[in-house]
C-alpha cells in the first residue's frame, strides 16, 4: 500500500503524469478495445493489474482505468464474471480489494441479468456493502489508500438504488415464492430503512463533512485538529456522497422537508458545487432531488430556478458527457426527467426561464400532445385566449348599424349619442367583470391568482380603449361608408348613379380620387311660386310641403342600406323568438321550469365534492396516472405524520413524562397510548401506524446494561464515548440508574444531546440519531427540551376525500389528546403535520371561502347595477336575483358532471358572477329605456333589439373562444376551464334571453321618468318643426 499522502478537496482529477508506455505496461498495451471477446481468465489477469494500479499507481491512473476499461466491461462483456474466490487465488487475501471487486461484481449482475437479481443475490450483496463500509469506518487510522471520486459515487448511488430494488422486490410478495416469503421473515434487517440511514449517518460524521462545508459556505477555514479522517479525500467524499445519498433517502420516504434539510450546507449553485465535487452526475443527481424536493413542497419557483440552471449546465458540459460515456445515459434521463418537472411547475407557476430552455421545452411536448405548459410563453404570461373582451364591440357596432341619424345631425353627433345609449352598459359590464376577477385573484394557487390578476387588468384595459380608439376608428368608418370609400384604399371613391332612368347593366363603378362629399343641403324654395293659394295651388303647395318633409329627413343611401340590414338573427327574434317567449302560456311555464331548476340545484349542493384529485393535474395518458393506479394496488400505508407537542411540559419530571411515553408504567391516557390504540383502527382514524416514542428508546438507551453500555462517558475528558469507540477506550458508564424514577432533572437534560447523536449498531440498537434525531428541539441555553414530536404513519390515501378525511381525523385526534393534557394540569397543545395538509388545509374551509367570496361578488354586482342604472333597486334585484340562480345551477352542474370544489373551480364561480352579467345588464337597461307601452310590451321590445345582438355578440364569442379547449390533453383544462365555462355560457344564455325578459314582464321596474319626459319633449320637437318649416315656405 502507498503512504498516505494529503490531496486537495476534491482534488483527485488531477492530470496523469505517466507516459504512455507506463500506460500501456499497467494496461496490458492492448486493452481496451475488444473486451466482449476476451476470456474469463483474461478477466481476472486484468483485475489482477486492477488491484496493482490501486495500490501502487497514482489515483489518476485507477481513475482512468476505472472510466475507461471497467465502464467498457459493463457494456460489453455479458457473461458473468469470475467469483470473489476464484479471483483470491491471483490477486491473493486482500480483503479490502476482494469487497470492492465484488461490489463491482453484484453491480454487473443488477445491470445485465435478464431474469432478475434473485433474493440470495440481494442479500449477499447487502452482505458485502455492509463489509465494505466497516472497513471504511471500523479503523483506528483512515485507510491509505486513494479511490477517484467517480468510483466512490458510484459505490453509494448503486447502495441506494439496491435499497430501491429490494423494497420493490418485497412489495410485490404475490410473484415470489413460499422460500422467498419464509426468508424475508427471517431476515427483516437485510436492507432495513434504519441500517441504510445508519451507514449514510456514519460516514457523514466521520468525514465531518457538513462542519467542512459550512466552514466553506461561511468563508472560513476548517480546522480539523488531530483528526485524520476529515483530512483524507477518501472518507471526505465518502462523506460528501452519502449526504447526496441521504436526499434521495429522505426523496423515496417521501419526507421532502428532512431531504432538504439535509443538504442545506450543500449550495445548488452548479459552480460552486463543481469547485467541491467533480463527478458531473453527482451534481446533476443532487440539484434534480432538490428540485423534485421543492415541487412536491410546492415552492415552484425555487423548483423552476434549479431545473433550468441545471439544464444550462448540461447543455454547456454535453462535450464532458460525450467524453464519459459511463455517465452519459444516466444524465440523458436525469436531464429528461428535468425536463418534464420543469414543464409541470411552468404549468403551476407561470415565471420567466431561459429562452434556450423554454424553445426545447416547446420542442419536447409540442408534437406529443398540447400540455398546458404549452400555454405558457418565456416571460411567465399564462396567454389563455380571453374571448368576453370583445362582446361590448358586437353591442356598439349592431347599435350604430341599428340607428337613424336625426335631422340636420351629424356623424360625431350621432356616434356621441350611441356611445350614450350604449356606453354606460359597457360600463357596468366592464366593471363587475373586472371586480369579479379581481376577487379570483384571492387564491393562492399562482396560476390562477395571475390569471385572474391579468383578465382583470385587460378587461378594465380593453374598456378603455373600447370607448376611446375604438369610437374614434368606427366614426372614421362611418364616415368612409357614407362617402362611397373603399375599406383599404380610402382614397379612392366610388360613385354612384342615383337616377333611375337608365337600365340596369353590369359595369365597373366609376372612381375619383377625392372627389367632395355630397351637399347635405335642404332644398330651396322656388321665388317666382306664387303667394296666393288657389284650388289647384293648395294641392300643390300640400304635395310641395310633404316633399319638403320628405328631403329634410333624407339619409344617404348606403346609410339608409345600412338602416335595411337588420339581418337573419334581428328578424329572427323580432318577429318569432320575442313573441313566442311572451306567449301568455309560455311565461308561466318558464318561471316554473326556473325556479323548479333552482330548488333541484339547491338540493344538489350539498352533494358536490371537495378536493383535487391528482390524476386530474396531469394529461390522459401520462404515465403518472399508472403510477397512481400501482399506489391504490400496492401500498399498505400511507404519508408519515407528526404529532408535535408545544412548548409548556418538563419531559425530565416523571409525571410529565407518563403522559407522553408508552412504556410500562405510563399513563394510560399518555399520547403515545392514545395514538397506540387509534392506529387500531385505521378505517376510522385514518391511522395505519405509530412508531416508538424518542422518550421510550431515550429511556431504554440510558437502561442499556449489555456487554457495552448506550451511553458512556470517558475517564478523563467527560465526552461522550460511543459504542463505535475501540475496546481499549476508557469509558464508564454515564449514570448507575436503571429506572425512570432515579433519573435526576440533570442527568436526563446532559445526556440528552448524546442520545440523539448516537448512531445505532449491533452494539446499541437504541442510538437515536437515525430515528430521533429531528424529533426534538432543544433550548441554546440550558439544553431543555422546547418541542418534540412522535411520528406515526396514515393508512393508505389515494383520492383527495380520502387526504381530507385523514387531516380531519388527526385534528380530532390531537384535539382530544391536547384537552387531556390540559386537565392533567399541562398547558400544551399538540397539533398533526404531514407534508399534504398544507396542500389540503383550504378543503377544510373551502365551503366557507364559496359563500364568503360569492357573497362579495354578488353584493360588488348589486351596488354597480344599482348606481350606474340610476338607483334603480327593483332592476338591481331582478339582476342579482338572476345571476345567483345562474351560480346556484353551475355549482349544481358540478356535481352532476364530476367537478370538484376547489380553488380552481371557485375562481371559476367567481368568474361567472362577473360573465354572467353581460347577459342581464344589456336587457335589462333596455327594458329602463323603453318608456312606452306595459311590461310586457317593453319586455318584448328588449328582447326582440337586444336579444339578438347579445345572443351574437356575447353567446356566439364566447363559445367560439371556450371550444378549443374541448381539444385539450390536459385533464385540468378540460375539466375546470372547457366544462365550467361552456356550462356558464349556455346558463348564462337560458337566464337571459329567457328567464330574464318573462321575470321583468312580470315584476319589471316602471319606466324611468327622467327619460319618459325627454322623449316626450323630443317627439313634441319634432312634430313642431315641420308646422315651422311650412309656415315659414307659405309666408
Amino acid at each position: 500500500m502507498m503512504d498516505f499522502e494529503y490531496t486537495p478537496y476534491g482534488g483527485t482529477t488531477a492530470p496523469s503524469t505517466m507516459n504512455q508506455q507506463e500506460m500501456d505496461h499497467y494496461f496490458g498495451g492492448s486493452y481496451g478495445g475488444g473486451v466482449s471477446s476476451i476470456s474469463r481468465r483474461e478477466i481476472i489477469e486484468h483485475f489482477a493489474e486492477f488491484r496493482r494500479a490501486i495500490h501502487e499507481g497514482p489515483v489518476s491512473l485507477v481513475q482512468h482505468y476505472y472510466n475507461t476499461n471497467y465502464a467498457t466491461m459493463m457494456q460489453n462483456y455479458s457473461a458473468e464474471w469470475p467469483s470473489a474466490e476464484a479471483l483470491r487465488e491471483h490477486v491473493g487475501d486482500d480483503p479490502l480489494f476482494l469487497t470492492l471487486y465484488k461490489e463491482m461484481y453484484f453491480r454487473h449482475i443488477y445491470a445485465s441479468k435478464p431474469g432478475g437479481v434473485s433474493l440470495e443475490e440481494r442479500q449477499e450483496s447487502y452482505v458485502n456493502y455492509i463489509d465494505l463500509f466497516n472497513l471504511v469506518l471500523a479503523k483506528e487510522q483512515p485507510l491509505k489508500i486513494e479511490l477517484p471520486d467517480q468510483w466512490l459515487w458510484d459505490i453509494i448511488e448503486e447502495f441506494i438504488y439496491q435499497f430501491q430494488s429490494f423494497c420493490n422486490f418485497r412489495t410485490k410478495l404475490a410473484k415470489r415464492t413460499d422460500d422467498d416469503i419464509e426468508q424475508l421473515k427471517r431476515n427483516i434487517k437485510i436492507w432495513n430503512v434504519h441500517a441504510v440511514l445508519n451507514v449514510m449517518h456514519s460516514l457523514v460524521d466521520k468525514s465531518r463533512i457538513v462542519e467542512q462545508l459550512e466552514a466553506t459556505k461561511k468563508g472560513v477555514s476548517f480546522n480539523p485538529g488531530s483528526d485524520l479522517f476529515c483530512q483524507t479525500n477518501l472518507y471526505k467524499m465518502f462523506g460528501y456522497f452519502s449526504l447526496i445519498g441521504l436526499l434521495k433517502l429522505h426523496t423515496l420516504t417521501s419526507d421532502y422537508y428532512m431531504a432538504l434539510k439535509t443538504i442545506e450546507c450543500i449550495d445548488l449553485d452548479v459552480t460552486k458545487q463543481n469547485d467541491v465535487c467533480q463527478v458531473f452526475h453527482c451534481i446533476v443527481a443532487t440539484n434534480y432531488h432538490a428540485g423534485f424536493c421543492y415541487t412536491m413542497m410546492r415552492n415552484y419557483e425555487d423548483a423552476i430556478r434549479v431545473f433550468v440552471d441545471t439544464l444550462l449546465y448540461i447543455q454547456r458540459s454535453k462535450p464532458i458527457i460525450v467524453a464519459q460515456t459511463f455517465q452519459n445515459d444516466a444524465v440523458n434521463k436525469t436531464a429528461d426527467q428535468m425536463m418534464t418537472l420543469l414543464a409541470i411547475c411552468l404549468t403551476l407557476n407561470p415565471m420567466r426561464i431561459d429562452e434556450t430552455i423554454y424553445l426545447h421545452l416547446r420542442e419536447k411536448f409540442l408534437d406529443k400532445l398540447p400540455k398546458p405548459l404549452l400555454w405558457v410563453g418565456p416571460d411567465g404570461k399564462l396567454p389563455f385566449r380571453d374571448s368576453f373582451a370583445y362582446d361590448n364591440i358586437f353591442i356598439l357596432t349592431q347599435s350604430i348599424q341599428r340607428d337613424q341619424r336625426l335631422l340636420n345631425e351629424d356623424v360625431e353627433s350621432q356616434i356621441g349619442r350611441i356611445v350614450g345609449r350604449v356606453g354606460p352598459a359597457m360600463l357596468l359590464t366592464s366593471v363587475s367583470e373586472s371586480i369579479a376577477f379581481f376577487l379570483g385573484a384571492l387564491t393562492p394557487m399562482p396560476a390562477v391568482r395571475l390569471f385572474s390578476l391579468y383578465a382583470a387588468v385587460s378587461v378594465l384595459i380593453d374598456f378603455f380603449l373600447q370607448i376611446t380608439i375604438f369610437v374614434t376608428f368606427i366614426t372614421l368608418d362611418h364616415k368612409r361608408t357614407i362617402e362611397n370609400r373603399i375599406d383599404v384604399f380610402c382614397c379612392l371613391q366610388i360613385s354612384r348613379d342615383k337616377t333611375n332612368s337608365q337600365p340596369r347593366c353590369l359595369s365597373l363603378p366609376r372612381v375619383s380620387w377625392f372627389k367632395p362629399k355630397i351637399s347635405k343641403k335642404r332644398p330651396s324654395i322656388s321665388n317666382n311660386q306664387s303667394p296666393l293659394q288657389t284650388p289647384l295651388g293648395s294641392i300643390k303647395s300640400d304635395e310641395t310641403n310633404k316633399n319638403i318633409f320628405r328631403q329634410s329627413s333624407k339619409i344617404e343611401p348606403c346609410e339608409e342600406h345600412l338602416m335595411e340590414m337588420d339581418g337573419f338573427l334581428f328578424s329572427l327574434f323580432k318577429k318569432y323568438y320575442a313573441p313566442f317567449i311572451m306567449n301568455c302560456y309560455v311565461r308561466p311555464t318558464v318561471i316554473f321550469i326556473f325556479f323548479t331548476w333552482l330548488a333541484l340545484s339547491i338540493a344538489l349542493l350539498p352533494y358536490v365534492k371537495v378536493g383535487l384529485e391528482q390524476n386530474i393535474t396531469m394529461a390522459k395518458d401520462s404515465y403518472m396516472i399508472d403510477y397512481f393506479s400501482a399506489l391504490k394496488e400496492y401500498f399498505a400505508v400511507g404519508p408519515p405524520v407528526y404529532f408535535v407537542i408545544t412548548q409548556g411540559i418538563d419531559y425530565s419530571n416523571i409525571n410529565a413524562s407518563n403522559m407522553i411515553c408508552a412504556s410500562a408504567g405510563c399513563s394510560s391516557k399518555s399520547m403515545a397510548n392514545q395514538l397506540g390504540i387509534a392506529s387500531l383502527r385505521p378505517s376510522e382514524t385514518r391511522i395505519a401506524q405509530i412508531g416508538t416514542t424518542w422518550l421510550d428508546d431515550y429511556y431504554d438507551w440510558l437502561r442499556h446494561r449489555g456487554s457495552t453500555p448506550c451511553c458512556r462517558l470517558h475517564e478523563t475528558t467527560g465526552d461522550f464515548c460511543s459504542t463505535n469507540a475501540p475496546l481499549n477506550a476508557n469509558c464508564h458508564p454515564c449514570t448507575r440508574s436503571t429506572t425512570r424514577e432515579a433519573l435526576t432533572h440533570y442527568e436526563f437534560t446532559k445526556f440528552l444531546p448524546y442520545f440523539l447523536k448516537d448512531n445505532p449498531n449491533y452494539k446499541c440498537a437504541k442510538g437515536g440519531h437515525a430515528a430521533h434525531g429531528n424529533s426534538v428541539a432543544l433550548s441554546d441555553e440550558d439544553k431543555t427540551v422546547e418541542t418534540s414530536l412522535i411520528m406515526g404513519y396514515h393508512s393508505l390515501l389515494i383520492s383527495s376525500g380520502d387526504f381530507i378525511e385523514a387531516m380531519k381525523q388527526a385534528y380530532i385526534l390531537t384535539d382530544t389528546i391536547t384537552r387531556t393534557l390540559q386537565t392533567a394540569g399541562y398547558d400544551v397543545k399538540v397539533f398533526p403535520y404531514s407534508i399534504f395538509y398544507v396542500f389540503y388545509e383550504q378543503y377544510l374551509t373551502i365551503w366557507h371561502d364559496v359563500l364568503m367570496n360569492l357573497s362579495i361578488s354578488a353584493a360588488a354586482i348589486f351596488v354597480a347595477t344599482f348606481i350606474l342604472l340610476g338607483f334603480d333597486i327593483m332592476s338591481a334585484f331582478i339582476i342579482t336575483l338572476t345571476i345567483a340562480m345562474i351560480t346556484c345551477d353551475m355549482i349544481a352542474m358540478m356535481y352532476i358532471w364530476n367537478i370538484e370544489m376547489n380553488a380552481i373551480s371557485l375562481v371559476n364561480l367567481v368568474m361567472s358572477v362577473g360573465i354572467s352579467l353581460e347577459f342581464c345588464a344589456h336587457i335589462c337597461r333596455d327594458f329602463i329605456l323603453s318608456a312606452k307601452g306595459s311590461r310586457l310590451k317593453r319586455a318584448e321590445k328588449a328582447l326582440a333589439y337586444m336579444g339578438s345582438s347579445v345572443f351574437s355578440g356575447i353567446t356566439l364569442t364566447k363559445i367560439g373562444g371556450i371550444v378549443v379547449l374541448g381539444f385539450s390533453h390536459s385533464q385540468l383544462f378540460h375539466i375546470f376551464y372547457f366544462r365550467m365555462f361552456i356550462c356558464i355560457v349556455s346558463f348564462g344564455a337560458a337566464h337571459g334571453l329567457i328567464f330574464l325578459p318573462v321575470l321583468l314582464s312580470y315584476i319589471g321596474p316602471s319606466p324611468n321618468h327622467i327619460r319618459k319626459t325627454r322623449i316626450h319633449r323630443s317627439r313634441s320637437m319634432r312634430k313642431s318643426h315641420p308646422l315651422q318649416a311650412m309656415s315659414t315656405e307659405m309666408s
